[in-house]
């Protein structure tokens, strides 16, 4: 399936977001509404014994340390693109491609998110592709979801958004509860949400993205918790219902200052900068700004 235009979607949320920045609210209607991108695992596994030395890094690849490496992303939510590229290009280039089929699909998957999340989408695709090719029965099924997931994520790049709501309903219907993935099961729904707002069913975006907050909540995860909350600031803000907008932000805010997510802050008081501004308040969007500048300062 040849993919050829990259179309520059601004996101607020997924692994690597950004903030509102100029985002203004539409004054038509509904039908209108800006889309915002996300963005946005093991238990069995073919046994081998592999060696190999990465050049660059001298970084010895082993089989044990491949697995490591993938649990260690599977934890981590807010991953490093650049850095999850170069690492899966570490465990890709080495013996085990040859001997663990389920190591690649897992990379690929990852692989393909990241590269997605960074623009290059003929690459994302590619991975993606390799991924399901490596597949099989006797690896972890998240693995496939996660590699459908990057799919969607490349689909809502390009605009695809027919497409991105329809393969999320079907994978989301083939989910099985005992896999140890719910983050990949939460973006699917986030991903879900945001095409429906691309479409024009706000009605079904919200649902969705209301779906991905009380899935959130109940895993009690910091990340998921800030995407989804984001995430209805911004479909609220370009509705046009801007207490509700205010709501959101702020509780994501205080979420993110609980844990620590400093970029996060940063983008939240921007948000919210354009919040004031879009009501006239500019004494309270400069305090705003300023909080906003702080934080990105003392982050540095």
């Amino acid at each position: 399936m040849a993919r050829a235009v990259v179309l520059p979607i601004p996101q607020e949320l997924a692994v690597a977001p950004v903030a509102l920045d100029g985002m203004k609210k539409n004054r038509k209607g509904a039908a209108h509404a800006r889309a915002w991108l996300p963005f946005l695992v093991s238990l069995f596994a073919v046994f081998v014994t592999g060696v190999s030395v990465n050049a660059q890094t001298s970084v010895v690849v082993t089989k044990q340390w491949a697995d490591s490496t993938l649990a260690s992303m599977r934890a981590d939510r807010a991953r490093n693109d650049r850095a999850t590229v170069r690492t899966t290009g570490m465990i890709l280039g080495s013996d085990l491609v040859r001997r663990d089929p389920c190591i690649i699909a897992e990379a690929c998957g990852f692989r393909s998110a990241s590269l997605a999340q960074l623009g290059e989408l003929d690459s994302a695709l590619a991975a993606a592709q390799r991924a399901l090719t490596y597949f099989h029965a006797g690896c972890d099924s998240t693995i496939v979801m996660r590699a459908y997931l990057a799919n969607t994520l490349i689909d809502l790049k390009l605009g695809h958004f027919e497409e991105v709501d329809s393969l999320c309903a079907e994978v989301l219907g083939l989910w099985n509860d005992r896999w140890k993935a719910p983050g990949v099961y939460r973006s699917l729904i986030t991903n879900s949400a945001i095409a429906r707002a691309n479409m024009g069913d706000l009605e079904g975006a919200e649902a969705a993205f209301r779906d991905a907050l009380r899935y959130s909540l109940q895993a009690n995860d910091a990340f998921d918790i800030d995407e989804a909350l984001g995430n209805l600031g911004t479909l609220m803000y370009n509705l046009g219902e801007l207490d509700s907008a205010e709501h959101y932000w702020r509780s994501a805010l205080r979420n993110d200052i609980a844990n620590g997510f400093t970029k996060r802050i940063a983008r939240k008081y921007a948000n919210l900068t354009s919040l004031a501004e879009e009501r006239g308040d500019n004494v309270k969007a400069l305090a705003l700004f300023d909080s906003a500048r702080n934080v990105r300062t003392t982050s540095r």
